[in-house]
């Protein structure tokens, strides 16, 4: 395996959960196999702070790409960043630091691996990183190939969603989420990096706030709509080769019960086509979402009550992510919908 170090901030509460991206099995040309990752991520969070220590393998200083995480609407990365010590397994290293509110990020190459951490009503002084000894190892199962068809398949048509209440967001820089949903402005900051983040802004005149933790095969997430709360967990089963195949989603909102399925189905351009059906109260909801062929447009239909919904999800320059499309049912409903397409993007 070729596997990067881990790091996490000495002193803090155990990690809330550890993450890893561009995990891919390699074929040498001798016929050799082995495991690649290309980042390493583990995640704290304490109360309101919060803090993430992520390694890579970078072209650059990774500057850039560290201060997109926590850039708002397009803002320009500072040309001027300051040098900060941090001490890296009882060594100080030279960071380079930008802030933007509560909010910085700092970023070192240390023998060749681009350490970046990001932190939220964090001070930097004080803070210590230390290699985490025998870190979890992420795999990849051999792949087996399905020998049967689905049980579900994307229909060819749907009921059209026009006259429905308008929907236009757009998720800028991975950070804000701001538009109109019906006539209602919405603008929604929202942390959506790694395994646990948070959300809050407004929808209309209600006041949005969450906050969610996936570890392992289970994803947790309390919120508050206004006044409603919320609580919801799912538990995600996997195919060998580590393809989704279903989740069980239990839970309230208010005093309504929650309960779905979410689960793939055989149709659309790409293997990322799924299904979800469940109940919020006495509101039923199925929902089909697909994948484009290009990986960069993906699409919602189905029924919310007796209500049809249409939307799709674009990828723009920026980077930016657009939500377009018709909505009529619970604000919880769309709220999930467009922060889970927010977080595969």
């Amino acid at each position: 395996m070729i596997d990067l170090p881990v790091y996490r901030a000495e002193d803090w509460p155990e990690p809330v959960a550890f993450g890893s991206a561009g995990v891919a099995r390699v074929l040498g040309g001798d016929g050799s196999e082995d495991v690649v990752v290309g980042s390493r991520e583990v995640h704290h969070g304490d109360g309101r702070r919060t803090l993430n220590v992520r390694s890579c393998r970078s072209s650059d200083d990774g500057r850039t790409a560290a201060w997109q995480r926590i850039a708002v609407d397009g803002q320009r990365a500072p040309s001027r960043w300051t040098k900060v010590q941090i001490p890296v397994d009882g060594r100080p290293q030279t960071f380079q630091m930008a802030t933007l509110g509560q909010t910085w990020v700092a970023v070192a190459t240390l023998d060749g691996v681009t350490v970046s951490i990001t932190a939220r009503h964090v001070n930097v002084e004080g803070l210590r990183v230390v290699e985490i000894p025998g870190a979890p190892t992420p795999t990849i199962p051999p792949f087996v190939p399905r020998r049967e068809p689905r049980a579900g398949v994307l229909p060819e048509r749907f009921d059209s969603a026009d006259g429905q209440p308008r929907v236009e967001l757009t998720y800028r820089h991975r950070r804000v989420i701001t538009g109109t949903v019906g006539r209602r402005p919405a603008e929604i900051v929202a942390d959506l990096a790694g395994r646990s983040g948070s959300a809050r802004g407004r929808l209309g005149g209600a006041a949005v706030a969450a906050r969610w933790v996936i570890a392992a095969d289970v994803v947790t997430l309390t919120a508050r709509l206004d006044t409603t709360d919320a609580s919801l967990t799912g538990r995600f089963v996997h195919e060998p080769g580590s393809l989704f195949e279903y989740a069980e989603v239990t839970g309230t909102v208010g005093t309504w019960p929650v309960a779905g399925r979410i689960e793939r189905v055989d149709g659309g351009e790409s293997t990322s086509t799924v299904y979800a059906g469940g109940t919020v109260g006495e509101t039923t909801f199925a929902l089909w979402a697909a994948q484009g062929g290009d990986l960069r447009r993906a699409t919602v239909r189905g029924t919310v009550g007796d209500r049809p919904v249409s939307l799709t999800a674009s990828q723009e320059p920026g980077p930016h992510l657009s939500f377009t499309g018709n909505y009529a049912g619970p604000d919880v409903i769309l709220l999930l919908i467009v922060g889970g397409l927010a977080w595969f993007s």
